[in-house]
């Protein structure tokens, strides 16, 4: 087994908490913050003690961390005192792995999430056209997202027709909850030239009635041939719904995202957010390896050089990374499998991109200066995105840190190789408890003991870092930590938790929302605990949540969100 092998950064490892003298760390900058009158905790270390305040430089840094009196003494003229009222502010929790874009744009959307029947997903695609206008819009398209036909009676896939009968000759494209499929209508069909003669592309499935022509429904790549039809929102519309995604997670106590997927031509907007101070958390952004990174480089100087100069205000916002695809869904049956979908013989998912393809889209990303984040859902996948990143290695191709999302199963081989490679376990706890109703039937009682298998990754030294994948999931952070805690959906069941034995605690729940997706972005130096000399991320909580039970934690609210020391959102 290789060596790890990072780009010349350490491997992610918890290790003892620091020593307190004293009581509290100091600083040299004085404090021009105060958050005094509640608890601070630093991190969730094992060892890791509770503090009574902390203090945040005039850079946005944290100055000190100790007593109320360490902190107040560290104060600057004129300093702003915050009393916290008894909550409790912790280091900054994070989403390491979500979609701004897809979220502001899905809030314009069509919203199927939790239809009962293709009636009902029918029915509220025509209804939200109704309701905008588009149906006396000659040639407007009817978007939507969050079919799932796992909860529908018979769990089979739409058709088309469902829609031609509701909505007559428009073009209808209706993403899937996962993002990995797509429901179409004929006249989309139509105006993308697919029909039965259209041989399914690389890495996609049109599927097609015994009699060969398309039912309306494209897996993975097969999506894109209507997507690429439907009209591109404008740069203002692109600003405003990830604007509005923004404000939604800074809500919700985030205070970073990793926004996996970004199309270049969406840097530009990241930039006029941050010069209008519209960047209301910090974004570490992963280019979208689907697309050619022509311009990438021109791009990536424009963002270096922004707020470069004396005193010039640097926004919170970074590339870090190229995101590829090594499979598809699970829900979808596009994840790939080692063996057999239980529920589908002779189907084993589909390869998105190979082995080969991976590598060289690595390759160019190390060029760039980029780590690479490799989409992952099938052990067969998976052992694909372990195999890429351990030849990755083995050529010095490796900038920052590997990562692979989604993780949902594994084979036990390649379990210690997450650690021997420095390869982060990018994991959504939430996705196990929305899949748990049909997991099993789709990996059998042997395979589904090693999916979503966080306390597995976890015992072989793996570090994770815990996302929701939104709005595949709501982003909520609370329900990130509830389902890792307890394997327990929002309403409690199952009563034990669906295979418990794979839960992990909540301290290490918390730790992998924090240090863990900093380490993802190879960024555990500066983010991910509040220790002098860090960034002020800091979320604040009404209440203590080592402190709650697990099945409690979702009572817990936000009350503040602190991002490079601004107040971001008070409620």
């Amino acid at each position: 087994m290789l060596a790890i092998l990072i780009g010349g950064l350490p491997a992610c490892r918890a290790g003892p908490a620091p020593a307190a003298p004293g009581g509290g760390w100091t600083a040299a900058p004085c404090s021009a913050t105060l958050l005094v009158g509640g608890r601070v905790r630093p991190g969730f270390r094992e060892g890791d003690s509770p503090a009574e305040a902390l203090g945040i430089a005039p850079d946005g840094s944290v100055a000190v961390v100790g007593s109320a009196a360490d902190v107040r003494a560290s104060a600057c003229p004129g300093a702003r005192e915050i009393d916290l009222a008894g909550s409790v502010a912790i280091p900054g929790l994070v989403d390491a792995h979500g979609h701004v874009l897809s979220l502001g744009l899905s809030m314009r959307r069509a919203d199927l999430r939790g239809s009962a029947s293709i009636a009902e997903a029918a029915e509220r695609a025509a209804r939200f056209a109704s309701e905008r206008g588009l149906l006396e819009r000659a040639g407007a398209w009817i978007l939507g997202r969050g079919w799932d036909q796992n909860l529908w009676t018979d769990a089979a896939l739409p058709d088309r027709s469902a829609l031609d009968a509701r909505l007559g000759a428009r073009p209808v494209f209706l993403v899937r909850v996962d993002g990995h499929a797509a429901w179409v209508s004929t006249e989309a069909l139509r105006i993308a030239g697919i029909d039965a003669s259209t041989a399914d592309p690389e890495g996609g499935v049109i599927v097609r009635r015994p009699d060969g022509e398309p039912t309306g429904v494209l897996i993975d790549n097969a999506v894109e041939l209507v997507e690429a039809r439907v009209p591109e929102p404008t740069p203002g519309e692109r600003r405003e719904a990830m604007a509005e995604a923004l404000g939604c997670l800074a809500a919700l106590g985030l205070t970073s995202v990793h926004d996996m997927g970004v199309g270049i031509d969406d840097l530009p907007v990241y930039g006029a957010l941050a010069a209008g101070d519209g960047l209301l958390l910090r974004v570490v952004a992963y280019l979208d390896g689907t697309k050619p990174l022509t311009g990438a480089d021109d791009a990536l100087r424009a963002r270096s050089s922004a707020g470069s100069g004396p005193g010039a205000h640097r926004p919170p916002w970074e590339v870090a990374g190229v995101k590829v695809f090594a499979d598809g869904a699970l829900g979808s049956r596009g994840a790939l499998l080692l063996a057999d979908y239980s529920d589908d013989p002779g189907n084993r998912g589909i390869e998105v991109m190979d082995v080969d393809r991976m590598i060289a889209a690595g390759r160019e990303a190390a060029a760039l200066g980029l780590a690479i984040a490799i989409h992952a859902i099938g052990d067969a996948g998976c052992r694909n995105a372990l195999d890429t990143i351990e030849r990755l290695a083995s050529e010095g191709k490796i900038v920052g840190r590997s990562r692979i999302e989604h993780v949902q199963v594994l084979a036990p081989e390649d379990l210690p190789r997450f650690a021997a490679l420095g390869a982060i376990a990018s994991v959504q706890p939430v996705h196990a408890t929305s899949d748990m109703p049909w997991a099993e039937e789709r990996l059998g009682p042997d395979r589904v003991r090693l999916a979503y298998a966080w306390r597995s990754l976890a015992d072989a030294g793996a570090t994770l870092a815990f996302g929701t994948d939104f709005p595949v999931e709501e982003p909520d952070p609370l329900a990130t930590l509830r389902a890792a805690s307890t394997r327990r959906d929002a309403t409690g069941r199952p009563a034990g938790g669906w295979h418990p034995e794979q839960c992990v605690t909540l301290r290490e729940a918390l730790d992998a929302m924090t240090r863990g997706a900093a380490c993802a972005a190879g960024a555990e130096a500066t983010r991910g605990r509040l220790e002098p000399g860090m960034r002020a991320d800091v979320t604040v909580l009404d209440r203590d949540p080592l402190e709650t039970p697990p099945e409690e934690i979702e009572t817990l609210r936000a009350t503040m969100t602190i991002v490079d020391g601004v107040v971001r959102f008070r409620r």
